[in-house]
Formats: C-alpha cells, structure tokens, sequence
C-alpha cells in the first residue's frame, strides 16, 4: 500500500466535486479527485445552469465552453401537449433576463457537459490530480485531518491518502455520510422514475414546440416528460413507474424502452438508438448536518432537491463555491478554522429554501395530473397556467441572502426582507450577493461581480477610507483589496454603484471572496479605523504575529 498527502481530498467527481476543485486550484490549493466509476457521467441528469451558477462559470473562465452546448434562448420554456400532433398547445416561458442584474444569462446544458467542460479546464491546472475507478474504502478522522483508504479498481491495490480537510461530493447515496451516521430529514420517495436517454430525430414533430420540458396530458402518455438534450435528436424521456402496479427497474429493458418510446411519440418504425437508462427516486431531504471535523458535505450528499425548478445541480455548485475559499483561507493561514463552521449555517437553510420551492413546484404537477384524471380540464389548466412560478425564479436564483454566517450586521440594520421568488432587487444587506454594477476601467468594461474570487474586496466612493483600509492590511496575513468608485478610476457609468448597495457617498462595503456582502455602512461621519481592525477580526481574518 502507497502513502501520500494533499490538502484536499475531493470524493465523487459531477459537476459539484468538480466545482470544488476548480475553486480551490485557482485559489493556489492543491486537490485531488476520486471518482469510483470510469469516466465522468454519461447520462444527462441535470440540465440547467442558473444565473449565479453561470457567473461562477464567467469568474472561472469556462462560460463559453458551456455555451457551445446551450439550447437556443426560445427553449426556455414548458410545453403541454395532449400528444406530438397538438397544435393547441400551451407554452409557459421564461421571462427574458433583465440584464441589469448580472453580467451573465442562464443557459440550458446538459450535466454531461457541465462534467466535460469542467474537467478539461482542470486539467490546465498542475495542482489538480484526478484518478477515476478509484473508491474511498474507508477513513479515519479528527481535528488534525482525515486518513483514507482508496481502492483502484483497475489494479486492485490499495493507497492511503493523508488529508488535512475532505470534501464529499459522493451524491444521493453518500458512501461519507453513511460512514459518519448522518440522517436525512424530509420526504424520502416522491416518485421512482426512469430516465432514458437515446438518439431520435424529433426535428419534424417538435419545430414548433422547441422547449426544455413536454409534458404530454393524453391518457396514455401521462407519466412521460421528454427534455430536450441538443434541440433535435437527442431526447431524454423520463417515465414515472409504479412499483405497487408490477413494474420495477427489471421491466426497462432494452428493447421495452425502445417500444415505449415509439408508442409514445406515435411512431412505430421511426429510427431510435438507445444511448442509456437511469434510474433515480424523486426526494426532497436536507441532511441533519454537512460538517464532521474536517469533512464537509456538498452537493446532493448534503440535500436532494426535487427536479421541479432545476436547482439541485446549482445548489450544489454554489455549496462548493462557498466552502472551498473558507477552506483556501484557512490553510494559507488566512483566516482562522472558526470561519469553516459558517458553511453548514449558511448553506442548509439556502438549501432548505430551494427544496420547499421545488417541492411545492412537485405539487403543482400533482395537482395538473390529479384534475387531468378527473377530466376537469379547467382546473388543471389553472394550474398549468401558474407554472411561470416555476419557470421565474429570478430572485430566488440571485436574490437569496444568507441570515446567519460569516457577516456582521449593520449598527443601524434594516428590516430584513423575504426573498421574492420570481422578482429580484439588488440589496447591499450584508449576507446577501453583492449586486452587478458595470464599471469601466481604462478601455475595460467589467462587473463587480469580477472583482469577487481571491481576496475580501472593500468597495466605496469615499477616499478617506483608503488611510483606515491600508493600516488594516499592514496587519492582516493577506490583504483586503481597495477599490475607489470613481470618475478616474473605477467609473460608475450607469451611476448604478450607490443605489445598488444601498449607500450614501460616505458608505462603504466589504465583499467576501465568494461575492457575498460581509459587511455594509451605508453612511459614516469620520471613518474609524480601530473599528475597521474590529471588523475584519470579527470575520476571522488572520492579524500578523509581532
């Protein structure tokens, strides 16, 4: 058996253990993937990738690589059809984007891709190692770090990984939260389904119902989704079983989705390849917690969401982005390891929120189906009709705001409001996401949103602050970025800067490395600086030994 060391051990390589790595190379720390299978997914499961997701994909420098396999901005829509003939269909579409809001759009990709894209630009980085058909056996733990036994399938030998911290990103039937005895509150089977992926060419059924989801109504289609892959011949076709009726993962057969498939889109000799099946159960769980020591839970290890809005990929993404800069800081010797046990406060309850949403999004359909059954079509287009609060989901995708955490409130605090599901407004409450302000600097136009990755970054239009900021960095193990809000520097030009967080020209704002607002003055008479040393402890952040 081999011994070796890495700061981080990433167990489980999707689009979350992914993320994860590519936060931490960039931030200089060095990681290693183990992913049991061979290659990464194969089958399309998530398809979305949300605003605030899509500006991690921007900041990491990988938008465009997504972009190449995005479905047109027209398919951002459900559709309801009795069949594939209907030409009375109903259409319930995404509002367009407001780009006043972000640098960024939300695209329709398909997981396989978000895994590729990933991956290859990982693998740009030198401290990122990956090694598939690799399980993680077994661990020990403690304060000190994590001992774990990897076995390589291909070989059959063993290695022993010493790690200072863990990160499982392992999904729904998490190897780590079992080992650890985590429970799972919440709603364990909504529904078990199959997924079948294949090639057909739907373009001359579909080109006037290109969309992200169809949901056929007929009586004898009723427990069938298609999603639409690529737009033309790639389809996923998503089939509601139920067990108490005789039907179990054995009746799937090849040649039985070949059949189902071409009974449901009314064709009995249109040309199907079958690319491959998975099987899943539809849950809504929320894990009692994400932290062990030095081990954390990311991902659908940490929570699995309902399909029905899109946001488990994307709660998980966001998971690993907000841990692994807390992760960064504390093995540079940045920040103290306090700041690692505001992970499990501030993302259970984002994560809590999104289930609620999805699964009151899962109701809805019930409530389509159920009225459908009953042959009153009048309620259940009702219901239909009310799905643009499934599809419009803005603020609740970058309006979401963390109410405990690494931040300091305001002396003065606000009200704290509710996030409105499909309505977003831009909020320098501390917890919550920096707002989208276009800057121009030099010939460069850029977002603020650019300037959140490795450091905290303190933004104002007043300069007498920069004094107070510098006398803090003289003391801190790493520095606080300075950025003056000016006609000569860092322009406002949509003079947008000062409404957007909510400050008056004396204010000022400090921003955490994941974008989120860390603290927040609207308005000062005399800029203090022994309060500013006070904050920045307060945040964890690291003072030089003398």
């Amino acid at each position: 058996m081999t011994n070796s060391e890495v700061p981080v051990l990433i167990v489980g390589a999707g689009p979350v253990g992914l993320s994860a790595a590519m936060s931490l190379v960039r931030l200089g720390i060095t990681v290693l993937v183990v992913e049991k299978h061979p290659s990464l997914s194969t089958h399309p499961k998530a398809r979305g990738i949300n605003i605030r997701t899509m500006e991690l994909m921007r900041l990491w420098q990988v938008e465009q690589m997504m972009r190449r396999h995005e479905l047109p901005e027209e398919a951002k829509r459900f559709v309801w059809a009795y069949d594939f003939q209907d030409k009375n269909f109903i259409s319930i579409e995404k509002a367009k984007e407001d780009k006043r809001y972000s640098p960024t759009i939300s695209a329709i990709v398909s997981q396989d891709w978000v895994e590729s894209e990933l991956l290859e630009a990982l693998m740009q980085y030198p401290n990122f190692q990956i090694t598939f058909s690799t399980a993680l056996t077994e661990f020990t733990y403690n304060d000190n770090g994590i001992v774990a036994t990897l076995k390589h399938r291909t070989t059959d030998s063993e290695q022993q990984i010493f790690a200072k911290y863990m990160i499982a990103a392992d999904g729904a039937h998490s190897f780590v939260r079992k080992q650890l005895g985590v429970d799972m509150h919440g709603a364990e089977n909504l529904g078990n389904f199959c997924s079948i992926y294949c090639e057909v060419d739907l373009t001359h059924l579909i080109k006037d119902k290109l969309c992200a989801v169809m949901v056929l109504t007929s009586p004898e289609l009723r427990r069938c989704v298609l999603m639409s892959v690529d737009g033309a011949r790639k389809w996923v076709f998503s089939i509601r079983y139920l067990e108490q009726e005789g039907y179990t993962q054995e009746y799937f057969t090849r040649e039985k989705c070949i059949e189902l498939i071409r009974k449901i889109i009314g064709d009995e000799n249109i040309p199907i390849q079958l690319i491959n099946r998975n099987f899943w159960t539809m849950a809504a769980l929320n894990a009692e917690r994400y932290t062990s020591d030095n081990i954390f839970l990311v991902g659908d290890a940490a929570h699995r969401l309902p399909p029905t809005g899109g946001f488990g990929m994307n709660t998980g993404i966001q998971d690993s982005h907000n841990l692994a800069w807390k992760i960064a800081y504390v093995l540079k010797g940045w920040a103290d390891a306090s700041i690692l046990q505001s992970y499990q406060v501030e993302r259970s309850a984002i994560a809590q929120a999104n289930i609620d949403w999805s699964s009151h999004n899962a109701e809805r359909l019930v409530k389509i189906f159920t009225a459908l059954e009953a042959g009153d079509i009048t309620t259940a287009e009702k219901h239909i009709h009310s799905q643009h609060q499934h599809v419009n989901n803005l603020g609740l995708d970058i309006g979401f705001v963390y109410k405990q955490g690494l931040f300091i409130e305001e002396k003065k605090s606000r009200a704290a409001k509710s996030v409105e599901v499909e309505t977003y407004q831009p909020s320098g409450e501390p917890g919550a996401r920096a707002p989208h302000v276009v800057l121009q600097f030099g010939h460069k136009t850029l977002s603020t949103l650019d300037l959140f990755e490795q450091d905290y970054v303190f933004l104002t239009m007043n300069p007498a602050w920069e004094i107070a900021v510098d006398s803090i960095n003289s003391q801190l193990n790493h520095p606080v970025k300075y950025y003056l809000i000016s006609s000569t520097c860092y322009h406002d030009i949509n003079h947008a800067f000062l409404t957007c967080y909510q400050l008056e020209q004396s204010g000022a704002v400090l921003v955490r490395p994941d974008g989120h607002i860390a603290w927040h003055m609207s308005q000062v008479k005399a800029v203090d600086e022994h309060y500013l040393i006070d904050v920045v402890q307060q945040l964890g952040l690291c003072i030089k030994e003398k």
